[in-house]
């Protein structure tokens, strides 16, 4: 529910920076769940018959106001979760594409995000940014000494780029490549 929220209300027309997978498809049920209880409740307000469901002619007033008011963040959650696999957010342009382009924009959502900082801006999936890496390690090893008699891990680091644990005699990161000062 907070990803259907914060899509909905803190990023309503934001079309800048990365979304996650997560955030784009916990967006999506809870809007395929929000449409089916808007469908119910015109069905319970205006008497309609379940035979009524595929007929052109009746119109639901709340499912519509909802689709409405849901256009404007589905497009721009649509192109964070581009930006976050770095395409670009016209890329949705090919929905417009019968049934290939449905396809196409399927498998770039369903991709996993780009672990590494894209024109589009860092990756959420990361614990901390590169400008927080040197402030933290600053205070870790300023911790370090204040504890002359703890025995930190000194067969592991962790890479400022992407997060991942390296061993000290790698002289660059297994998942980034990023180079280790020595």
């Amino acid at each position: 529910m907070k990803w259907f929220i914060k899509a909905v209300f803190h990023n309503y027309a934001n079309f800048k920076g990365r979304a996650r997978r997560k955030e784009y498809w916990m967006f999506y049920l809870f809007y395929f769940l929000f449409l089916v209880l808007a469908t119910i409740a015109d069905s319970v307000i205006y008497d309609l018959n379940v035979e009524d469901i595929n007929d052109p002619e009746v119109f639901y007033p709340l499912q519509t106001i909802f689709m409405l008011a849901m256009i404007i963040p589905c497009i721009s959650l649509g192109a964070r979760r581009l930006h976050d696999i770095g395409k670009s957010g016209w890329q949705q342009l090919l929905l417009l594409i019968p049934l290939i382009g449905s396809i196409l924009v399927l498998i770039f959502t369903l991709r996993d995000s780009d672990y590494q900082e894209n024109k589009y801006g860092p990756s959420p999936k990361s614990i901390t940014t590169s400008k927080d890496v040197a402030s933290l390690k600053g205070s870790v090893d300023g911790i370090a000494e204040s504890h002359q008699y703890s025995a930190p891990d000194q067969t592991n680091m962790f890479c400022g780029k992407c997060g991942k644990k390296n061993s000290r005699d790698n002289k660059f990161c297994t998942q980034c490549g990023q180079t280790f000062a020595s």
